[in-house]
């Protein structure tokens, strides 16, 4: 049996199909993108621009993650099952109970990071002149987890 007629005769192989290669598409093109922003970055602003990045951006993902509490991971499997019960009203609760979690947990982080910016800067870069933007990251804790979280939500719901 061909993959076509396999895909053709099983609904949910083909479901899986289309959601993992859009999923791929979107990853490899996301790769893409990051490789084009670094060497742009490089070109531009040089070894130490590129420096200031990466650091801003692992503090930003870090603090993103542990923002989250797992509430991300866990949100698929939990609104997958509320959707397959059908019980919509579980599925609203549970999407919002997480949600308030995320939302009060990176607020915390925020905090953290953004009292502790000069800190990292004296650890992280040469110039504390660099403070403001480790201010920033701060504060894109917030949207950036919850922006997270509700990508996680959606493919609970099957919509990747």
């Amino acid at each position: 049996m061909s993959i076509f007629q396999k895909i053709k005769g099983d609904l949910h192989f083909r479901e899986l199909f289309k959601g993992g290669s859009i999923a791929l598409f979107f990853r490899l093109l996301s790769a893409l993108a990051s490789y084009v922003l670094i060497y742009v970055l490089a070109k531009v602003y040089g070894a130490e621009g590129v420096g200031i990045f990466t650091t801003s951006w692992t503090i930003l993902m870090i603090s993103a993650v542990v923002a989250k509490l797992g509430f991300d991971t866990s949100i698929v499997k939990f609104l997958a099952v509320s959707l397959g019960q059908r019980s919509y009203n579980k599925l609203r609760i549970i999407y919002k109970k997480g949600l308030l979690f995320v939302f009060l947990s990176s607020v915390i982080a925020s905090i953290i990071v953004f009292f502790l910016s000069d800190y990292f800067v004296t650890i992280f870069y040469t110039n504390v002149k660099e403070a403001w933007l480790l201010k920033i990251v701060a504060v894109s804790i917030i949207p950036f987890a919850i922006l997270s979280y509700n990508s996680e939500s959606l493919k609970g719901l099957k919509k990747i």
